[in-house]
C-alpha cells in the first residue's frame, strides 16, 4: 500500500477555495479504482490547515499517476498553499488494527473491542 500526504496552509478566507480544489483532484483520483481512499480534512487545531490523503493498493499505479496529468492538477493546487506544502509518500508494507493490539495486550480482540465502547 502506498499512503500519499498532503499539508497545505490556506490564507485568510481561502479554505473553501483549496478545499473545492483538493475535491476536485480527490475525484480524479477516485475514478483510477486503484485509490482505495481518499480525504480531505481540516486541521482541528489551526483552521487555515487543510490535509490531502489518498491510498493506493498497488506501487505501480500510485507511479503512473505521479506522472499523470491528474497528478499534475495536485501540483497546481499545492501553488495554492500560504506556506512551504508538506507532501509524503509512504510506503506500507502492513496494517495491522485490534487482532495487533489485542496481541500485543495480552487480550482478546472482544475485549480490546468492549473497552472502546
Amino acid at each position: 500500500m502506498v499512503q500519499l500526504l498532503v499539508r497545505l496552509t490556506t490564507e485568510p478566507g481561502q479554505t473553501g477555495q483549496l478545499v473545492e480544489a483538493l475535491h476536485s483532484v480527490m475525484r480524479g483520483a477516485q475514478r483510477q479504482g486503484v485509490c482505495s481512499d481518499t480525504h480531505v480534512a481540516l486541521d482541528a487545531d489551526d483552521g487555515r490547515v487543510v490535509w490531502y490523503f489518498e491510498d493506493w493498493t498497488d506501487v505501480e499505479a500510485f507511479e503512473r499517476h505521479l506522472r499523470s496529468d491528474r497528478f499534475a492538477r495536485l501540483l497546481s493546487v499545492l501553488e495554492l498553499s500560504a506556506e512551504p506544502p508538506r507532501l509524503e509518500c509512504r510506503l506500507i508494507s502492513e496494517s495491522r488494527g485490534l487482532d495487533y493490539l489485542a496481541a500485543v495486550r495480552g487480550v482478546t480482540a472482544w475485549t480490546v473491542e468492549q473497552r472502546q465502547g
